[in-house]
């Protein structure tokens, strides 16, 4: 909300906006406003480099700049981040710095007043140093996190998956229903979390069918999943899972990683 550094300013006091994504994905909106960041309407293969970051091509991308007519109002949001940040007196960014040391030391060299307060993670996720610290504090919704837990509890250690598409994006109903089938013909205990908004595309009878494995969530904090033992092993699906060819793709991919549900922790984030 750029307005805010307005207001600050015409108040006379000092402004900091709050880069809360990593500082590549960051510089890459910045580099896309000001005009330096130039990709057709179809991706391609093409490869491409911006200051102090690697060889990217297309894919590499934030997907609100790969399609740019998929979610237009928050690709405008993300961009207006930088249309008076310059006026700022400090810029201060998600990460820290042995994480992203060239693109930080190449902001750091425009802007010298840059910032990391990052990760921005609760105390009792990382140091401890402050027990009752376990919220983010931010959220767009109400999380249902009690109960939950309370599920999470009766489950026993790595054995539960965790699908989410996060707080923006949607899918389509045939969609949803693949990732469905995918979720109930793995076998495997499973939270599912489905914006209220999207529950209408869920199949008929999913919920009864899936009861003694599976739970649907309005919304779970994802720091209270990664803390609990239980969920040692967490998936968080793919967009290109869901539309590849011959037998559904999803259900598929559950299927490959049935043997390694026991054995390690991955995630995969929807874009």
């Amino acid at each position: 909300m750029p307005f805010c550094l307005d207001v600050a300013r015409k108040l006379g006091i000092k402004g900091a906006p709050f880069f809360t994504q990593a500082c590549a994905v960051s510089a890459l909106y910045y580099h896309y406003n000001e005009g330096n960041l130039k990709i057709g309407n179809h991706l391609g293969t093409t490869s491409f480099s911006m200051p102090a970051m690697p060889v990217m091509e297309i894919g590499d991308l934030p997907s609100l700049i790969q399609d740019r007519d998929l979610y237009p109002v928050f690709l405008s949001q993300m961009v207006n981040q930088f249309s008076n940040f310059q006026k700022a007196d400090w810029l201060l960014v998600n990460t820290f710095d042995k994480l992203e040391e060239e693109v930080l030391n190449w902001m750091a060299s425009r802007w010298p007043k840059i910032k990391t307060i990052g990760p921005t993670i609760p105390s009792v996720y990382l140091d401890k140093q402050l027990e009752d610290d376990k919220y983010y504090g931010l959220s767009l919704f109400h999380p249902s996190t009690e109960a939950c837990m309370k599920w999470l509890d009766t489950k026993e250690k790595s054995s539960v998956v965790y699908a989410s598409f996060g707080s923006m994006a949607t899918v389509g109903g045939s969609q949803m229903e693949e990732l469905a089938m995918g979720l109930k013909n793995s076998n495997e205990n499973f939270l599912w979390v489905v914006r209220a908004s999207e529950e209408s595309k869920l199949p008929s009878n999913i919920v009864a069918e899936t009861s003694e494995k599976g739970l649907f969530s309005v919304l779970f904090t994802l720091y209270f999943v990664y803390g609990n033992a239980n969920t040692t092993f967490i998936f968080l699906v793919a967009r290109f899972c869901l539309n590849v060819s011959g037998k559904p793709g999803l259900a598929r991919g559950l299927e490959l990683l049935q043997p390694t549900l026991h054995s390690f922790r991955i995630i995969v984030r929807i874009f």
